[in-house]
């Protein structure tokens, strides 16, 4: 469930990062701002090395990033649960 819900959310936030690349005034938000985008540069590197750097598309770079955070989230889970039950 986990997983899920972070591969969505990288999917989403990789959607709109044309958005999140114009920093807010407010530090806070800006600061957040800068952090999303680092997230979610995996993604456009990955498209960016198979194409055209500077025509690059949101939409092919969002599942790229669903399925890295979706894979780091199962990981963490797995690792998580192994933990637990260890005594």
């Amino acid at each position: 469930m986990a997983a899920s819900v972070l591969a969505g959310t990288s999917a989403v936030g990789t959607l709109c990062f044309a958005s999140l690349a114009i920093l807010s005034e407010n530090r806070f938000v800006a600061a957040l701002q800068m952090t999303a985008s680092t997230l979610l540069f995996p993604g456009l590197i990955a498209v960016a090395v198979s194409g055209n750097v500077h025509v690059y598309s949101f939409w092919v770079a969002a599942p790229i990033n669903a399925l890295i955070y979706f894979g780091l989230g199962w990981i963490g889970c797995k690792m998580l649960n192994r933990f637990k039950t260890k005594p």
